[in-house]
């Protein structure tokens, strides 16, 4: 899962009584807000120049390699930071076409490519990143920090912003130590919440905490906030017109397919969850045909009425679905617990 936060502080700003003392241990204090989110590992960054003071860190869950990805993680000279929480499935691409141009890549890590690719093309590197991330970059050169979150808001992101000071974090709790005092609970928000059992973004239960929008980036330095979109979800299916239910279902088979198939990256096993119904049951098959590692499958079971477990399903029915092959994937067994 991981989590990152961090905060910076601009111009006349920059140099509170606190000194990168304070940073420091308001860094930490943020980390441990967010230690749930990443068990297996932690880091921090603190940078200070003229014009700026800018601390970043993560906590993290190691999935891609899990030895040598410890973030932060920096460019060849340090002038280029980032953490990021989520995964980049195309990095494998990503990193031979930028070895190709000349860039040292140190790590396995998937993170890594992020680096390289904005010394690249900028703030507009996200557009060539497919995957579901959340990540927090500094230039020590523009003296910018870029937030960015990916194309659907999969991996969250939250940020206080305020007199030249930006703080962010993958929670609202990790932003809390950034607080003088605890923010109020915003009226609007509540009475959304009670209508509509949830917040919509950009808004979040609290005064002056909001969350970043989905394909969006978020650039702060010494002028203000600039936002950038630099995705919105299609207002059409197919550029070209209509097409023939077969295409249509060849399409759908095919972007399922490299879907799942990209999703498997991965040092450590992968699992699922299984309950037998239609979108698990492909997943889990097309896991199979991918010739992925042997996998583990996970489904819920009650004592009971058996109408209330899944198990049953998961280990024995199968959808009118030949296409994906998915009495194959169930008769496995895998789908045992």
């Amino acid at each position: 899962m991981c989590g990152i936060f961090g905060i910076a502080e601009f111009g006349n700003h920059v140099g509170s009584p606190s000194g990168e003392g304070s940073l420091s241990s308001l860094l930490g204090a943020m980390g441990r807000a967010l230690e749930h989110r990443g068990p297996d590992d932690d880091g921090t960054r603190v940078l200070r120049s003229s014009g700026a003071a800018v601390g970043i860190g993560m906590r993290r869950l190691s999935i891609i390699d899990v030895a040598g990805g410890r973030q932060p993680m920096t460019n060849e000279d340090g002038t280029v930071i980032v953490v990021c929480n989520g995964e980049i499935y195309n990095y494998r691409e990503l990193r031979e076409e930028l070895a190709s141009k000349g860039h040292c890549l140190r790590t396995q890590s998937d993170t890594e490519v992020i680096v390289h690719l904005y010394e690249e093309h900028g703030w507009a590197c996200v557009t060539r990143l497919r995957g579901m991330f959340a990540f927090a970059l500094w230039d020590a050169r523009q003296q910018v920090l870029m937030l960015a979150r990916d194309r659907l808001g999969i991996k969250p992101l939250f940020f206080h912003y305020d007199h030249h000071r930006a703080a962010f974090a993958s929670e609202v709790r990790g932003l809390l130590p950034a607080f003088e005092e605890v923010p109020e609970v915003s009226r609007p928000a509540l009475l959304r919440l009670l209508l509509l059992q949830y917040v919509p973004a950009p808004d979040t239960a609290f005064v002056g905490i909001r969350k970043l929008m989905p394909g969006t980036v978020l650039l702060v330095n010494e002028r203000g906030l600039e936002p950038r979109r630099y995705w919105q979800l299609p207002t059409t299916c197919w550029n070209d017109g209509s097409r023939a239910d077969a295409d249509i279902r060849t399409a759908v088979a095919g972007r399922l397919h490299d879907a799942v198939k990209s999703h498997l990256a991965s040092d450590v096993p992968v699992g699922a969850f299984l309950s037998g119904g239609l979108d698990s049951a492909s997943v889990v098959a097309l896991m199979s045909r991918t010739g992925a590692d042997p996998f583990s499958t996970f489904s819920v079971g009650f004592e009971g009425p058996p109408e209330f477990s899944e198990l049953p399903y998961a280990r024995g029915h199968r959808s009118d679905l030949s296409a994906f092959q998915l009495g194959r994937a169930v008769r496995q067994g895998r789908a045992d617990r």
